[in-house]
């Protein structure tokens, strides 16, 4: 998980890793996701694009904003890293 940097909308890069604040729901959510496509018959790559808003008491509020069933722009950052 990464922390997209936008300038304007428009997608300037990534930051590995995103905050250790949601890292986790974050994966816990994005392998829920992963689950329902691969049960769904999706057998390929795909990213879950995730908005992290503060809450109450120091929690945080996390929404699934967008699901792309293709290679993304931090594919090929990630990769290299792998």
């Amino acid at each position: 998980t990464h922390e997209q940097v936008l300038d304007n909308q428009v997608y300037m890069g990534c930051e590995f890793p995103c905050k250790s604040d949601y890292r986790s729901q974050i994966l816990e959510y994005g392998r829920k996701v992963g689950d329902f496509l691969a049960r769904s018959g999706v057998r390929d790559r795909f990213g879950v694009d995730f908005m992290c808003v503060p809450g109450p008491y120091g929690r945080w509020n996390i929404f699934a904003i967008e699901i792309n069933l293709r290679i993304t722009g931090t594919t090929h950052p990630w990769m290299t890293l792998k």
